[in-house]
C-alpha cells in the first residue's frame, strides 16, 4: 500500500473530549500524518473538499470518533470510499446491527482510544498483512454497497 500518511484527522477537536486523546494516542504510530483542526462545520478554517478527499485517500487509516449523537460518523463512510480503512469507536453490537456480522471491522476503539496504536502498528511493520486487510474492508464495501442498492431497489 503505497499512500503517504499512516493516518489523518480533518474535523473538530474543541468540546469534544474524547478527540484529543484520540490524537494522542495515534501520534504513536510509526510514519507521516496529517492532521487539521477546523472550529465548525462549514467554518473558514476547514479544508477545501478536494483537498480533505485527496488527503484522506492517501492516508491508511481514518479515526473515526463517534459523532454528535452516534457512534458513527460520516467520516466512516468517507474513509472506505477513499479507499482507506476507518478505525471506528466500538459500540457493543452497534457496528454488527448497522452492517451485519459478516463486516471485517474488528479494529475497533475504546472511547478513551487507549491501546488502539498497539493494535495498529503491527499492520504497519507488516505491508502483506496491511495490503490483504485494506484489500478485505475494499471488498467488503464494494459488495455491501451492492447490497443495500438491491435491497433499495426491490422496496421500490
Amino acid at each position: 500500500m503505497n499512500k503517504k500518511y499512516t493516518w489523518s484527522f480533518m474535523g473538530q477537536v474543541n468540546g469534544r473530549p474524547t478527540r484529543n486523546a484520540m490524537l494522542s494516542e495515534f501520534k504513536k504510530l510509526s510514519g507521516e500524518y496529517f492532521q487539521n483542526h477546523n472550529t465548525g462545520w462549514l467554518a473558514p478554517d476547514m479544508i477545501e473538499q478536494s483537498e480533505y478527499k485527496r488527503i484522506m485517500a492517501d492516508s491508511i487509516f481514518i479515526p473515526c470518533p463517534k459523532g454528535n449523537t452516534s457512534v458513527d460518523c460520516f467520516r466512516f463512510c468517507e474513509a472506505l470510499e477513499a479507499g482507506s480503512i476507518p478505525i471506528p469507536e466500538r459500540g457493543d453490537d452497534y457496528w454488527d446491527k448497522l452492517l451485519g456480522k459478516d463486516h471485517p471491522f474488528y479494529i475497533q476503539a475504546n472511547a478513551d482510544w487507549k491501546g488502539i496504536a498497539n493494535q495498529l502498528e503491527p499492520f504497519l511493520s507488516n505491508a502483506k498483512i496491511l495490503d490483504a486487510y485494506n484489500k478485505k474492508v475494499s471488498e467488503w464495501w464494494a459488495n455491501h454497497k451492492l447490497k443495500l442498492r438491491n435491497k433499495f431497489s426491490n422496496i421500490i
